[in-house]
């Protein structure tokens, strides 16, 4: 899983949400938004995390640029 924690206070974490990404992955932004996510690895993917009582991550299938 691809998490990111961040602590506040007394010991609380936080799980925020955001956008997380396999070795080989790169995401392309323009003014904030995702442009174009590819990848140099055929099974690597990007996700967008978020925490909905659980934690939920949605697949963003980038362009493969390999052969």
């Amino acid at each position: 899983m691809k998490l990111v924690f961040i602590r506040h206070g007394q010991g609380e974490q936080k799980i925020q949400p955001g956008i997380a990404a396999d070795d080989g992955v790169a995401i392309h932004y323009k003014e904030q938004a995702i442009s174009k996510i590819v990848s140099s690895r055929p099974e690597a993917k990007a996700y967008r995390v978020s925490l909905e009582g659980q934690v939920i991550e949605n697949v963003l299938h980038p362009q493969f640029l390999g052969t």
